[in-house]
């Protein structure tokens, strides 16, 4: 079997998943889904983008709109910095 025909795993569909719902929780004003991705995201990524989320949990409460912006923002990096851990995690995301 190639390395390109692999499955997809778990964990790769799964955070594809959770992105996507962060993204959707943004967009709906849904506070504790967005704060609870930024919180189950954190440890799958490097310091730098661990500090972002972490930002994005804390404010998502005070500052809903300036909370959303990050998550905007870093969700970009986000997919990238999981597509270089996985290259077909692009392919498989929800």
């Amino acid at each position: 079997m190639l390395k390109d025909e692999l499955e997809p795993t778990d964990e790769t569909q799964g955070l594809g998943v959770l992105l996507t719902g962060g993204d959707w929780a943004a967009a709906l004003g849904d506070a504790d889904v967005l704060a609870e991705v930024a919180r189950t995201l954190f440890p799958c990524v490097a310091a730098p983008l661990q500090f972002e989320l972490a930002e994005i949990a804390k404010l998502v409460y005070r500052d809903f709109n300036a909370a959303a912006t990050r998550w905007v923002q870093l969700s970009g990096h986000l997919r990238a910095h999981l597509m270089l851990a996985s290259r077909d995690f692009g392919r498989y995301q929800a």
